[in-house]
């Protein structure tokens, strides 16, 4: 699924239960890894943070519709136990973690070409691992616009701090990468982009 499909999804404790936020945004790691759901109301959870972003370890319980898309995300409560949960603040976000907000847009430079690119779409498998990226090119001149599809490790992510814009990286150069397969809709399989 789109990381965007993600993003503004509906959160619930179980199943038949109302919701009682919706995801704000995903933190992950550099190797793609989705670690915590960052959800924009506490106060469900009696933590008396009145409405503050909190971030919750990600489970991966995504419940598909009738449609098979994403219908909402399901937390594990319980796995935050033990956990004194504070309200998220980017500032103090780890070093090792990223934004899924701060990825998308994220400009993309390649071995011979800064800014070549932005970062278009994040695929998410159900175990949440970022599997694919798409990449719009630049449009250069005489040249037609592009998105292609990226295995996501061959991304690099980086960022000075945590209020610092996330750029990425490919170590292949700019023709390589606009050889690539056109990304259009979602990935068919996990062997095949």
């Amino acid at each position: 699924m789109s990381a965007s499909d993600l993003l503004n999804l509906p959160v619930r404790i179980y199943g038949g239960a109302p919701p009682v936020s919706v995801v704000d945004d995903l933190l992950l790691k550099a190797d793609g890894r989705v670690v915590r759901v960052i959800i924009d109301n506490g106060q469900f959870l009696r933590m008396g943070l009145d409405g503050k972003r909190v971030a919750l370890p990600y489970e991966g319980a995504i419940v598909p519709g009738a449609d098979g898309e994403p219908a909402f995300l399901r937390i594990n409560i319980a796995a935050s136990y033990g956990e004194v949960i504070r309200e998220f603040r980017y500032e103090l976000m780890s070093p090792t973690d990223y934004s899924m907000k701060a990825i998308l847009g994220a400009p993309v430079s390649t071995s011979d070409m800064p800014g070549a690119g932005s970062l278009h779409t994040l695929w998410v498998s159900e175990a949440g691992t970022v599997e694919y990226a798409d990449v719009d090119l630049s449009v250069l001149p005489g040249q037609l616009s592009k998105r292609v599809r990226i295995p996501f490790t061959d991304l690099r992510l980086s960022r000075l701090g945590p209020m610092d814009e996330t750029r990425a990286f490919v170590d292949y150069p700019l023709l390589d990468l606009r050889t690539m397969s056109e990304a259009v809709g979602a990935p068919t399989s996990p062997d095949t982009p």
